[in-house]
């Protein structure tokens, strides 16, 4: 007997807010036997538990698919509804099992603004530009009589608001409404707060915040009010009656404002929190003023929730050579502390955050440049006081108290630790303890620069969405997380944000081009190889692993639309050798403190650009497009046949000797048959030239795997087992704890790279994870069923390591991994969930083995050469 389990209604259980009318619904199958496959299913879903209003019966669909089945029910569903379903399956035999548990979804706001009722209000006027306070937003009404049957509560800001209703915050969420294209979309939130409501008198509050809206941004630059010059808050509370009757309460001038205890609030500088002021009956209530700005653009929010994740207790507390007192944590960490303290009325807590000491041992903050990333606390005066922050975080291992009433002790003090509530997908352990560290560094890495948007780095006055970053990580992110509906909101800002003629902004949202009109709709200088084929490589790589098409779908006339940016630019539309580019950034053959790698900037545009016409290629076949997949076809083969004859010379050898162009050049199918065996042997000449690597943002996410799929996975191992400057562990030896923006962040004597530009939570380089995930373990999903509808197990042994285990949860359950290596006998255990189906290649056999699901064991011999 089989049954469905772990119900989803677009990638949640049971979800508040479904901002779709056409909402995909996914499961994981559990049976009795192995292997077990679903031969067909049934979708039940009504407005009421018992399913005596039914809106939807698929009655039995002779389909194998558990992922993302999306409603195509008659009836169009409703906005603010409660829905309930249910999914019955039928195994490979057509033996049925029973109904699943009853689950239930609720729609938000469908048609986003059109059915708004509140209006923009504000406490501030255009003299309070530069004020960076907190101001409480407040109605207080009385409710009618009569039983409630639902209640839910919509609201946005433009700033960062938190909700309460009768005092009780509203959802769990932090940074609200989060950072969107202002301009064309603004995300409003759906809250259930039917047991916040009395029976008569009840009050909503909201506090609000600068945020990215009004506050600082791109310190380097001197940003501030990109969207707006007063912060705001816009609400509809809608309260429905058994007996049919709707009670609705929205922003108006009828609301009141006064100062919130946050003086002073901005994401990159910290807060000061005046607690006194949540006392003092000289702050009184005052009418808010409607501001008139539109609501056309309020979209349901469709991203996940940054919340409250972790926490970490500091290591230990001591005074550095400059007689500092500083606070460890252990772990560059993204959040803030949590910190305990009594005293007077006005007695005061600092702290100032930083990621890293100097090689004298002393507090550090020059890397943050303009970004102060401090916290003051002012006391009310009493019992003990706890205190966080409300609209910033920071991003730091070490905190140093500057000051603090009495004697701290470490137990005053919690690291708290924030992100986008992603699930976990990715698990990973092997024999060596530095390559788990790794791992755990990258992760990390993530964890902190996936906070709504993917961020360049968490601590410094920056924090963007650099779109070349995220592309070079967005497969190890798909493996370490499941990314699909973080990625869903930043990709339509993505789109949101493709300029006019089809190019795409260096970051996302776009802070940059956006201060510039005429830059936007001229031909300029906004679009970079690299960076702007996130458009292309991101929703293409949330597809192949997630399996929902939908990321297809919507994304493929933005994809479209860049490449033809690219061709209309292109030297006879094969050959990108215009424009600004940032090319192999950062990488080692710079020089000392240079950032533009000396690989062609016309190589590295021209081979991005055969990359994204070929995933366009691949996306217009799924999607059907029969006509878009041979004129794809068609210019892949041009620009690789371009390629050849203007980067090669006559001998077949790149005219480019750098590490990047070799590995651009194979990772992306350039090379050729007739070029492919000198690319790769010139390539590790290059590797024993730099005694490892040199390569950049664009080379080093391909480098090991271009040598393992050419044969030189020993070439590949040695690179990632380094110790030595430059490697990935090198940064380890130093004692990181996350990845590192230069391969030299620290340098072997200790002192730092450029101030400038130095993160050391910068997650690009952390994208050997894919390696460790691909190659150690060998886990990946096939491009013909992706999803891991059908998935990949091909371990590939080496650098040492005798065994490592993990696996992924993936959409239709865990697959699980575990090998070892002893004297020369190689065995694997594969756990493959079912409903899926697994090929498993022994290593060095050439044997490749097809299973359904369950647990299978393998074992074969291993010459010493593969080991």
């Amino acid at each position: 007997m089989v049954k469905a389990t772990h119900l989803l209604c677009e990638y949640e259980e049971n979800p508040v807010g479904v901002g779709t009318g056409k909402p995909a619904f996914s499961w994981r199958m559990e049976g009795e036997k192995d292997p077990v496959f679903q031969s067909s299913y049934q979708i039940v879903a009504a407005l009421d538990e018992t399913f005596n209003q039914l809106i939807w019966d698929t009655g039995r669909r002779f389909n194998g698919r558990s992922v993302c089945n999306v409603y195509d029910g008659g009836m169009p569903l409703k906005s603010a509804t409660k829905y309930y379903w249910k999914v019955r399956l039928w195994d490979q035999d057509g033996e049925a099992g029973p109904f699943s548990a009853v689950h239930h979804f609720v729609t938000s706001l469908l048609s986003g603004g059109e059915e708004w009722e509140g209006a923009w209000i504000t406490a501030e006027s255009e003299a309070d530009f530069f004020t960076s306070c907190g101001h409480y937003m407040k109605k207080e009404f009385d409710l009618p009589e009569g039983e409630i049957a639902s209640a839910y509560l919509f609201a946005s800001a433009h700033g960062i608001y938190e909700a309460a209703v009768n005092g009780i915050k509203a959802g769990d969420g932090i940074l609200t409404p989060g950072w969107t294209e202002y301009q064309k979309r603004i995300l409003f939130q759906m809250y259930d707060v039917k047991d916040l409501l009395k029976d008569k008198k009840n009050t909503i509050c909201a506090h609000v915040g600068p945020g990215w809206y009004k506050g600082d941004l791109a310190g380097w630059i001197h940003l501030r009010g990109v969207y707006g010059h007063l912060t705001g808050f816009n609400a509809m509370l809608l309260i429905r009656y058994t007996d049919g009757r709707e009670c609705r309460i929205v922003t108006d001038r009828s609301w009141q404002w006064r100062y919130s205890p946050a003086v002073y609030s901005e994401i990159y500088h910290g807060e000061i929190w005046d607690a006194r002021l949540l006392s003092d009956e000289n702050l009184h209530w005052a009418s808010v003023k409607e501001t008139g700005e539109p609501v056309d653009t309020l979209v349901p929010m469709d991203g996940v929730f940054v919340r409250r994740k972790e926490t970490v207790s500091p290591k230990r507390l001591f005074y550095t050579p400059n007689g500092e007192l500083v606070l460890d944590f252990g772990q560059n960490m993204v959040g803030w502390v949590k910190v305990r303290a009594s005293g007077q009325a006005g007695d005061c807590v600092e702290l100032s955050h930083g990621e890293v000491l100097d090689r004298e041992g002393n507090f550090y903050t020059g890397n943050l440049r303009e970004a102060r990333q401090r916290v003051k606390y002012l006391l009310n005066g009493g019992e003990t006081e706890v205190f966080e922050p409300h609209f910033t975080w920071q991003g730091f291992q070490y905190v140093r108290i500057d000051h603090y009433p009495g004697t701290p002790v470490l137990e005053d003090f919690t690291g708290v630790v924030i992100y986008s509530d992603l699930q976990q997908s990715g698990f990973f352990k092997c024999s060596d303890p530095l390559i788990n560290r790794l791992e755990e560094n990258i992760r990390w890495g993530m964890k902190g620069n996936f906070v709504d948007i993917p961020t360049d780095c968490p601590q410094r006055d920056e924090r963007m969405g650099w779109t070349g970053d995220i592309q070079v990580f967005a497969r190890t992110a798909s493996y370490l997380m499941k990314t699909a509906p973080f990625f869903r909101k930043w990709l339509r800002d993505l789109q949101a944000a493709q300029l006019p003629d089809g190019g795409i902004p260096y970051v996302v949202p776009d802070i940059l081009t956006h201060q510039d009109r005429d830059v936007r709709d001229a031909d300029a200088n906004h679009s970079a190889s690299g960076w702007g084929d996130a458009a292309v490589v991101c929703p293409y790589t949330v597809y192949k692993y997630s399996g929902d098409r939908r990321f297809l779908e919507e994304a493929y006339p933005m994809m479209k639309r860049w490449v033809g940016y690219i061709e209309n630019r292109a030297e006879d539309g094969v050959i990108w050798n215009s424009g600004y580019q940032y090319g192999d950034w950062l990488a080692l053959d710079a020089g000392s403190g240079g950032r533009f790698g000396k690989t062609p900037n016309d190589l590295t545009a021209t081979a991005y650009y055969a990359h994204s016409v070929e995933l366009v290629r691949r996306a217009a076949v799924i999607l059907g497009k029969e006509k878009d997949a041979e004129k794809y076809s068609g210019l892949s083969e041009r620009i690789k046949k371009s390629f050849r004859k203007k980067f090669y010379d006559e001998n077949g050898c790149l005219k480019a000797g750098t590490q990047t162009a070799h590995v651009l050049a194979l990772a992306f199918d350039l090379a050729g048959d007739e070029f492919r065996q000198r690319t790769i042997d010139d390539l590790e000449a290059l590797i024993d030239e730099w005694n490892g690597l040199s390569t950049g943002f664009l080379g080093t996410p391909h480098i090991c795997h271009v040598l393992k799929e050419n044969g030189r996975v020993d070439a590949a191992y040695r690179l990632l087992m380094k110790k030595e400057y430059p490697s990935w562990l090198y940064p380890v030896i130093k004692g990181a704890t996350t990845i590192w923006e230069h391969w030299d962040s620290i340098r072997t004597d200790g002192s730092f790279w450029s101030d400038s530009m130095n993160s050391f939570n910068h997650y690009a380089y952390g994208c050997i994870g894919d390696w460790l995930y691909s190659t150690i373990l060998g886990i990946d999903t096939s491009e013909e069923e992706p999803g891991y509808h059908e998935s990949i197990v091909s371990p590939v042994p080496g650098g040492g390591i005798t065994w490592a285990e993990g696996g992924c949860y993936t959409p239709y359950g865990l697959l699980e991994v575990k090998w070892s290596l002893d004297d020369g006998a190689f065995f694997l255990h594969v756990n493959v969930p079912a409903n899926t189906k697994c090929r498993v290649c022994l290593p060095g056999t050439g044997e490749t083995y097809a299973v359904g699901s369950g647990k299978h064991e393998f074992q074969c011999r291993m010459e010493r050469e593969e080991m």
